[in-house]
């Protein structure tokens, strides 16, 4: 399967990720009246692209979810209860400023890594018999592995 060596940021990484958990959760259709959860129709060497690729991210979001409690923890948070009693732990009003810049900062910084490249053609898009009616926003999250076809000029 090719690879290509990336450059990434780390929201792409956790966008990547959420790109591989939509097309995992398949979509819901109607069958006799009742809701279905179907899966799409995706070829071994398509599931082992989305598969490697999650396997080979995971470090990096582990790194980056440890980060990300590490700058939340810096940042004093207070636990404040809720109208409806729920607690919820929150940074004060005066360290959100701070929090959001290196929130910001975390998901900026780049990673260089190598993943799977997967060609948009397999993934069969479209809304026919044997055709795959896979949502834009997974498209648009896992581009960095997708390989688009040429387009005329």
């Amino acid at each position: 399967m090719p690879s290509r060596k990336l450059t990434l940021k780390n929201a792409s990484l956790i966008d990547l990720q959420q790109g591989i958990a939509i097309i995992d959760a398949g979509y819901q259709t109607t069958v006799d009246g009742k809701n279905v959860a179907r899966g799409f129709n995706l070829t071994a060497s398509v599931r082992y692209a989305l598969a490697r690729t999650g396997i080979v991210i995971k470090p990096f979001i582990e790194a980056w979810k440890k980060a990300n409690t590490e700058v939340f923890e810096a940042h004093e948070p207070k636990t404040v209860t809720e109208e409806d009693g729920s607690e919820n732990r929150q940074v004060p009003a005066d360290q959100r400023a701070a929090y959001e810049k290196a929130v910001t900062e975390l998901l900026e910084q780049e990673v260089e890594i190598e993943l799977p490249e997967l060609k948009v053609a397999d993934l069969k898009i479209g809304d026919g018999k044997g055709e795959n009616a896979i949502p834009v926003n997974a498209l648009t999250l896992l581009d960095p592995i997708l390989v688009w076809p040429e387009t005329e000029a």
